[in-house]
Order: C-alpha cells, then structure tokens, then sequence
C-alpha cells in the first residue's frame, strides 16, 4: 500500500504541469488561435485544475496511509504539506485536509515526526495552524510524563503563530500558572512573540505576565527560598524578553515592569 501512495506522488507532483495538461491533448493549442487567444506561453486553461486534481489524490492516499507510513516517509509528507500549503496555484478546498494531517502527524508517538508536523502547523497561519498546536499541546501536557520535545515545539509554534483570538491568549495565560516551571518559561517565550500584536492584547499578556511572575522575582532576591530561586533561573530570561517586547521598555525586575504598567495602563496606545 505504502508503494501506492509515493507511486501516486512522484506521478501527480513531481510530473510537470505540461505534461498533466498534454496527456489528453487538451492542452495543444490549436494552430491558428481565434482572435481574444491568450498569448503564447500562457499555461492552458485546464492546468490549475489539473494540479489540484492531483494534490487531492495524494491528500486522499495519505490519509489512507497515515497509520502505517514510516518514519522517513512521514517527515517527506510534513514537508510537501507545508509546500502545498503555500502554493498559491492550488484552490483552497484542495487546501483544506492539510491542516488536519498535519495536526494526526503532530501526535505521532515518534517525536522526531511529531515535532516536524507541529513546527508545519506553524506554518500555516494563526486561524488555521494555533487550534491544531493548542490541542496537540494540552493532550501533551495531561500525560504522565510530559515530552518538553513536544510542548516545546507547541509553544514555539504559537510565538511563531502569535494567534490574537480570545481563547489563544487566555490558554497562553493559564500556562503562565504551570505547575511545571520550564512549561512557564516557554509560555513566557512564546507570549514574546506578540510584540507586534494589537495593543489591546499586548496590555493584557502584559498584566497577565507580571502577575504571574512578581511574586516569584521578588522572592527570588532571598537565598532562603530555594524553589523560588530555582524557578526564577529557569524563567527569568524569557519572562524579562516578553516584558520588553510587550512594553517596549527595559526592566530590571518585574517589581520595576509592575511600576511602569501602573502608571502606563491608561496610555491610549493599549487602545488600538
């Protein structure tokens, strides 16, 4: 079956358009083209649909073969994903299961395909690749044992991604009160990549950040507490980044970031 569906590939993605279009003759232009012609060299009209016919067949023989593809061959198909993804040439309902594949691909139990398919569904844009990651993510994080190869991956997506919708920025908060300290220190990371976000959402990551983490940057400064310094060495440097990049300003602490939000969170630029 596994012959099938690479057969299928090589034959419908690697064969040149031209020769899709002239296998039927219906792509040889006629030798005296009728006035309104398009110029010679433009591709023939049945091409595109020709293309798409093709990338559907080999959706649709993936799909078949999701379950028993190998390693190797899973990694190829993230990335021919990801490339029709961005080929402009091909119609958007011929677009539509990739996000799905990749996000079957992302819960594979090897890591080294999970990761490539989850750094894919970085690629696709914030409305259709922040669902997939933030299911992968939370399915990743509620078993017993959580793969920081996997949540890791989630969370660089969604900087990538710096998705604005509502339940987005509230998962990415929540994160922030993880009972796992590296999980918020990614989650602070990934918060960093919405510097260039609306100010709205940049005000209330901006709260939700030092809300999260003041008590543990102050109670850092004492020696004595040793869970507190330990997580503040891990989160310290991705929380300072976030504060920076959500402000604009440079702290030296979140107690400082606390005082410039207090006297900052009226300033219309939160506004837009």
């Amino acid at each position: 079956m596994r012959s099938t569906l690479w057969l299928t590939a090589a034959l419908t993605l690697a064969l040149p358009i031209g020769s899709l279009a002239l296998a039927d003759g219906s792509g040889t232009p006629p030798q005296n083209p009728p006035a309104g012609t398009p110029p010679a060299g433009t591709p023939p009209a049945d091409a595109a649909q020709s293309k798409d016919a093709a990338a559907v067949q080999y959706l649709k023989d993936l799909k078949a073969q999701l379950s028993k593809i190998a390693d190797a061959d899973a990694k190829a198909a993230i990335k021919k994903l990801v490339e029709m993804w961005k080929d402009k040439d091909l119609t958007e309902d011929t677009k539509k299961p990739i996000p799905d594949l990749l996000e079957h691909l992302g819960k594979d139990d090897k890591a080294l395909v999970a990761i490539d398919a989850i750094d894919g569904l970085g690629e696709l844009g914030p409305v259709e690749g922040a669902p997939p990651v933030l299911r992968i993510l939370d399915r990743s994080l509620k078993a017993k044992d959580p793969s920081v190869d996997i949540y890791g991956s989630c969370l660089r997506s969604m900087k990538k991604l710096a998705d604005t919708k509502a339940s987005t920025i509230k998962a990415l908060s929540d994160l922030l009160k993880s009972k796992y300290d590296d999980v918020v220190g990614k989650a602070a990371d990934a918060i960093g990549g919405y510097k260039d976000a609306p100010g709205k959402v940049r005000k209330e990551l901006l709260e939700e950040l030092i809300k999260s983490t003041e008590g543990t940057s102050a109670q850092a400064k004492d020696p004595k507490n040793a869970g507190q310094v330990r997580k503040w060495n891990i989160i310290q440097t991705n929380v300072m980044a976030a504060l920076k990049a959500l402000s604009g300003q440079q702290f030296k602490d979140v107690a400082e970031a606390r005082g410039w939000f207090n006297q900052h969170k009226k300033d219309k630029v939160w506004d837009s």
